[in-house]
């Protein structure tokens, strides 16, 4: 089912994992220790320089005074304009350099680090080749190299007879940063459309590529939104172009061998508090438009045949409340919608009446046990992905009877993930993964649903699954809710009486599920006696699309108080000890975090913030922000509703940092260049805490690049070295 890429605060987050704390009997007190450190540095602790400024909002009921509003650099209206402001980068030159001191004497423990994480790279590894068209493409991956290697080889040949045709290692030299969004083969297979982003600021250049004469083209396309779509003549392609506020607005066409100024804008998204997206129908039969809030969808679509038409046809009309995720076969659009109930049925309708909702057939009804998410079509049959008591199932259609026939997965926590596949395929194709097992590629016939292990990621280190032991529970919120927690650790070397450390991730925002996957980051510190946890709070979707509902707007709470009371579930089931817990969060799950450590900081021992959203209301009271009027049905809106801007307010994490309170360590990571959490969120962030708590150790890591961090193998892998090594100080473990 075709689905545009979000534009929200977690697009880019992967959860790296970094375990922290110790073993109980085997430190006195690391926190005195460190604070002791500390001391004995040579570079002051930067101080940023309180300069209060004060507004007033709804008829004077509001006053909001910022002290630190100066360090958003006043000429920035896009992330590309970075910091202009010399003040602002002396402030964040002492805050690195604050950092550096602290993380030199800790570098043979990144170092080790690194070693160790390259260790679980295979020095050649291809994917399972995927089919499209006349070709299979593979990519390949090394630890010899910082960036992969596509490769493709014709139907009638083996893999061994694949060519390059893209190399990420040629096209990032000469650039500190170096991102790709897309590959696009034209449905000839000639030609090669690819976007790349040198800046960190996720505004793509798109050129071309021969792929038979390996000649690039003279077209060159700047400050695309993603991905393009291209016409079955092979001569064009459809691609979306950003507004002046860095917002998804405008889908134009673009004719091979013309300048970019001359392409035609076919479409225009008039609502700025809506996602506009494009995408192709499995079977390349429509061009999808989306326009979409967090809370409704409207379709559109463009008919790719052979002869070249740019007609608009509307297929959905945007109704309060209603999602609608699409697919196209034989002459029928198959429709995931919450119409219903909030769990989704599946509808078919022909093409001509799509439009008249009461014509829709429905195939699969709404169930309260199962929330449907996704489908994949193709010639031979359709795949369904659902979620089922917070896990993914995976089945296939039977469209006759109206039922799902689903494949057994082997384990009790796991992560599935229903993949693309070739529209004339016989098999639909899913990965699976565990927190104890690696990713594996896993084909499934459509008429008897056999499986077939295609693919099993290598582990050149020697992993072994069965040395771990993966578990699932659920724990009591306090309003009673049970909320789900996956968590993994090595039966050899954890015992739960209450004196291991534990590592906590959250997210909880937008709907996005954080399933228990392989993480081969977390192998060393699980050897080493942690245990992993992941706690499915409220505001993700683990339990259902209300389970999303739950967390969001006026019920936000819910997803605060889920991760505090696993934290302390945890600890009367002696997983761990009041103290001894690392929280972790990224972007969205920074705000977590931030909530978290005003409200409960007794629980943990440090906490990592990457990129994290905690200047909440400021950032939602600025509607000329990329994000802010799109989110307005995620969070609210506080400069139109009072009501709304007392709740945002209550836990905003900047503005509820205060004297008094015993904060846990901080790790914070920012991005000069990210649109999505704005570099000076962070920085405030920082700079507040230091005022308000001068005892709390803190730390900022402010990379020039954007939402995710480096790009490459070794910029990865570094920079989660350095989070492990202040995780690994913070508890005595150094």
């Amino acid at each position: 089912m075709f689905k545009p890429s979000t534009f929200m605060r977690h697009t880019l987050i992967i959860p790296f994992i970094l375990l922290t704390n110790a073993h109980a009997s085997e430190m006195s007190d690391p926190s005195m220790a460190v604070e002791s450190e500390l001391k004995k540095q040579k570079v002051q602790v930067p101080q940023a320089e309180a300069r209060p400024t004060s507004r007033s909002f709804h008829n004077g009921a509001f006053t909001l005074t910022d002290d630190f509003s100066w360090l958003r650099d006043p000429t920035w209206k896009q992330a590309k304009d970075g910091i202009q402001d010399s003040q602002i980068m002396d402030y964040i030159k002492q805050e690195e350099a604050y950092t550096d001191e602290f993380l030199a004497p800790l570098k043979p423990t990144i170092d080790e680090y690194v070693k160790l994480r390259l260790a679980m790279i295979a020095e050649a590894e291809n994917s399972y080749p995927a089919l499209d068209h006349e070709y299979y493409y593979f990519s390949r991956t090394s630890n010899k190299t910082q960036y992969p290697v596509y490769f493709r080889f014709k139907k009638a040949q083996t893999p061994e007879d694949a060519v390059a045709y893209f190399d990420g290692n040629k096209e990032a030299e000469g650039h500190k940063f170096f991102s790709l969004s897309s590959l696009d083969v034209s449905p000839n297979g000639q030609l090669l459309a690819y976007a790349t982003d040198t800046a960190g600021n996720e505004k793509y250049t798109v050129r071309i590529r021969n792929l038979i004469t390996g000649a690039e083209l003279s077209d060159t396309l700047s400050e695309i939104n993603g991905s393009v779509t291209w016409t079955a003549d092979n001569n064009g392609f459809y691609y979306v172009r950003r507004n002046e506020n860095d917002r998804p607005q405008f889908i134009y066409y673009h004719v091979l061998g013309t300048d970019q100024e001359t392409d035609q804008l076919l479409y225009t998204e008039q609502d700025e508090t809506a996602y506009m997206g494009i995408g192709s129908s499995s079977d390349e039969q429509y061009l999808f438009i989306v326009s979409s809030t967090s809370d409704e969808t409207g379709l559109q679509a463009i008919k790719l045949g052979p002869v070249v038409d740019h007609s608009i046809y509307n297929l959905v009309d945007r109704k309060p409340n209603r999602k609608v995720d699409i697919e196209h076969k034989d002459g029928y659009f198959y429709m995931l919608t919450n119409d219903r109930g909030d769990n989704f049925r599946l509808v078919k309708t022909a093409v001509g009446q799509v439009q008249n909702d009461h014509a829709w057939q429905e195939i699969l009804p709404v169930d309260k046990n199962r929330y449907l998410t996704d489908i994949k079509v193709a010639a031979k049959g359709i795949a369904v992905a659902s979620r089922n008591g917070g896990l993914t199932e995976i089945g296939v259609l039977d469209e006759q009877n109206r039922t799902l026939h689903l494949i057994p997965m082997p384990e009790k926590a796991y992560d599935a993930t229903l993949k693309g596949m070739d529209y004339e395929a016989d098999y639909l194709r899913f990965s699976y993964s565990s927190l104890s097992k690696p990713p594996s590629t896993i084909e499934a016939s459509f008429d008897t649903l056999q499986t077939f292990v295609r693919k099993v990621r290598e582990l050149p280190c020697g992993h072994n699954p069965d040395n771990y032991v993966t578990d699932r529970l659920f724990i009591d919120a306090r309003d009673g809710v049970k909320v789900p927690v996956s968590l993994v650790y090595k039966k050899d070397r954890y015992v739960q009486d209450g004196t291991k450390p534990l590592f906590l991730y959250g997210y909880g925002s937008y709907g996005i599920n954080i399933d228990p996957e392989f993480l081969d980051w977390i192998l060393p510190l699980l050897d080493k006696g942690f245990v992993y946890a992941i706690a499915n709070v409220r505001g993700g979707s683990e339990m259902g699309y209300g389970w999303y509902l739950d967390g969001k707007m006026e019920k936000k709470d819910n997803t605060f108080n889920d991760f505090i009371d696993v934290a302390q579930g945890l600890i009367q089931q002696k997983y761990t000890s009041k103290g001894n817990i690392t929280a972790f969060g990224g972007s969205a799950g920074g705000l977590l975090m931030g909530a978290v450590a005003n409200k409960a900081p007794e629980l943990f021992k440090s906490m990592v913030s990457m990129v994290p959203f905690v200047d909440l209301i400021n950032t939602m009271l600025d509607g000329s922000l990329p994000l802010t009027p799109g989110e307005y049905q995620e969070w609210g809106n506080p400069e139109s509703d009072p009501e709304v801007y007392a709740r945002l307010l209550s836990y905003s994490p900047y503005d509820n940092l205060s004297a008094g309170i015993n904060y846990p360590a901080m790790y914070v990571t920012g991005g000069i260049y990210d649109f999505r959490v704005t570099y000076w969120e962070m920085l405030k962030y920082v700079a507040k805490l230091r005022h308000v708590s001068p005892e709390t150790p803190v730390w900022l890591r402010m990379k020039t690049a954007g939402h995710g961090g480096g790009t490459a193998l070794e910029d990865k892998l570094r920079e989660r070295g350095e989070v492990y090594a202040f995780a690994l100080k913070m508890h005595g473990l150094l």
